[in-house]
């Protein structure tokens, strides 16, 4: 037990050696970025999605990068980016601005987001390779 004691007290001292301790800033930073997750089939029927959430998601985070420039926003699923190119053709070529200027970050790599715990691998993947078709 004694061993495992000083053997510790020597690691500690050996690690402060070696790594030089810098004074913290005075000034701390938090950052937020913000990440939507849409269930897309959950409690409502598709057409709800693509009318209401789609198109509030679009126009609702846009107007916030608009009064806060430092806003930044995570979106996934590709449905729903192939939904608002459909339907909303000209927030979507709006939208590019945005992805452009780091505020709007394209997340997920699939068409929508999966329950790993029920489909199979195969459907996984070929959700995954039908979105990344669009992505491109």
């Amino acid at each position: 037990m004694r061993t495992n004691s000083i053997s510790a007290i020597l690691l500690a001292a050996l690690a402060a050696s070696c790594f030089e301790v810098s004074a913290q800033p005075e000034e701390k930073t938090l950052f937020f970025i913000s990440n939507t997750h849409l269930d897309t089939q959950w409690n409502w029927e598709v057409n709800t999605t693509i009318n209401s959430y789609i198109k509030n998601t679009l126009t609702q985070n846009m107007a916030l990068m608009d009064k806060y420039p430092l806003f930044r926003l995570n979106y996934e699923g590709a449905i729903r980016y192939m939904w608002m190119k459909e339907y909303y053709p000209t927030e979507y070529e709006a939208l590019k601005k945005y992805v452009a200027s780091g505020q709007w970050h394209v997340s997920g790599m699939s068409m929508d987001a999966t329950d790993v715990m029920v489909s199979s691998a195969e459907s996984i993947l070929h959700s995954m390779l039908y979105a990344n078709q669009f992505y491109k």
